[in-house]
């Protein structure tokens, strides 16, 4: 890992305390109004647990009402997280001139937002509920390609305030949630399914260029998932501009939010720090790989041996190639951090700090077959009711190796990207 490159100060820096996180989300899954959609069961296919996710069809449960009380309003601005202590939120109708690093809470009646962010400094915890709904303006949902409909949800993520920098990836469905509560889950539900056994990741951030496979993305590089949740898969830009503005400052790094292992997560205006991934040179050792059609409306997609760089397995890892670690992370001022870039990985699929996965549902596998492009990506957890048995998240096999016997739909796990295998 290179230290010693083009360091600049962050937006927001400064002494602020970063955070790790144990993903803990409320325990009624959203709807998306436009829900009504039908679509064709695709077969599962096993992945390991991570930042991307299988696609089973499910149907969308009751959406929950947002919850104000709990995470805007308060009849007394001081109130107690415990018996000890009482803690003052500073309460906004928008994010300007807010301490991102401190508590706040939110209600933006332009978007629907609410954002509630709490310290606990005795329990080493800060904790950001949300009910997902973007400070900013987005693409038009549902569209051709993403039949869902915004809408507001119920969730909570808990991070120890002090990172723990371990050096060793972990997997990471969720490895970020932004300051105004929306999360990033870069990967995809869509899959190209080989004769031969092999299983491919197709990618969302610049797919339309490759391969006929509509996602429905934004100008966020977002779309949205079928219970409604909006959720960004590569550089959020209407989050940048607003951290911009919100810093007036001129500076390179502008903080975006907080990964999942509680360091603190940015993008580089002036692409500073590059990725250490690279299209591989060699042929993929699927066969006959196909990405099946959707919808009577589609047709079926097939994946040549050529790496193109649509599907997460094209890309290899080197780290003499680029500024960055496998995870998108590298270490400016002696402090750790995570940076998004416009390459490949785009947002970190996985982390190098002190980070558990939280325990996936049996339905957790990333959402609808064959609706991924329709914003299929899993639900975190304690959106459904059973889990699976341990050790159903298993790790995905290595490229050209046959793949186990195919679980029960809803214990498939994501497959990671060349690079984003764990420890």
């Amino acid at each position: 890992m290179r230290s010693d490159i083009r360091t600049k100060t962050p937006l927001f820096l400064g002494t602020a305390l970063a955070a790790t996180m144990l993903i803990s989300c409320g325990s009624d899954a959203q709807e998306s109004t436009a829900n009504d959609v039908e679509q064709d069961n695709v077969e599962q296919q096993e992945e390991p647990t991570g930042q991307e996710d299988d696609g089973i069809e499910q149907e969308p449960e009751e959406a929950a009402e947002p919850v104000a009380d709990e995470t805007t309003d308060s009849d007394d601005d001081d109130h107690s997280h415990d018996d000890d202590e009482d803690h003052d939120h500073e309460e906004v109708t928008d994010l300007s001139g807010v301490d991102l690093f401190g508590e706040y809470s939110a209600e933006i009646p332009e978007y629907g937002t609410m954002v509630t962010v709490t310290i606990d400094e005795e329990a080493n915890t800060r904790t950001i509920t949300s009910n997902a709904l973007p400070d900013h303006e987005t693409g038009e949902f549902p569209n051709e390609a993403n039949p869902n409909t915004i809408s507001a949800q119920d969730q909570s993520y808990t991070f120890p305030l002090v990172p723990e920098y371990v050096g060793e990836p972990t997997q990471a469905q969720i490895p970020a949630i932004v300051f105004n509560g929306v999360k990033f889950e870069p990967g995809t539900a869509e899959r190209a399914v080989c004769d031969n056994g092999i299983t491919y990741n197709i990618q969302a951030v610049g797919l339309s260029d490759l391969v006929d496979i509509p996602l429905g993305l934004d100008f966020n590089n977002a779309h949205v998932q079928p219970w409604g949740e909006y959720h960004y898969h590569g550089t959020p830009e209407s989050v940048v501009d607003n951290a911009v503005a919100m810093s007036g400052a001129d500076e390179d790094l502008a903080f975006l939010g907080f990964a999942a292992d509680g360091h603190m997560i940015y993008h580089s205006l002036s692409e500073a720090y590059s990725s250490s991934y690279q299209l591989g040179t060699d042929e993929r050792e699927g066969t006959n790989c196909v990405h099946e059609a959707r919808s009577d409306a589609e047709e079926a997609v097939f994946f040549g041996p050529e790496k193109d760089g649509s599907l997460a397995q094209d890309w290899d890892f080197d780290e003499s190639y680029g500024d960055l670690d496998e995870c998108n992370g590298i270490e400016i001022d002696g402090e750790y951090l995570y940076v998004v870039t416009d390459a490949y990985p785009y947002v970190p699929r996985c982390l190098m700090g002190t980070y558990e996965a939280p325990a996936r549902d049996d339905a957790d596998a990333e959402g609808q077959a064959g609706q991924g492009g329709q914003g299929g990506e899993a639900p975190v957890e304690g959106d459904r009711p059973e889990r699976p048995a341990p050790g159903e998240d298993g790790e995905a096999p290595a490229e050209g190796e046959d793949r186990p016997e195919r679980p029960a739909p809803g214990e498939d796990d994501e497959a990671p990207a060349p690079g984003e295998d764990g420890p």
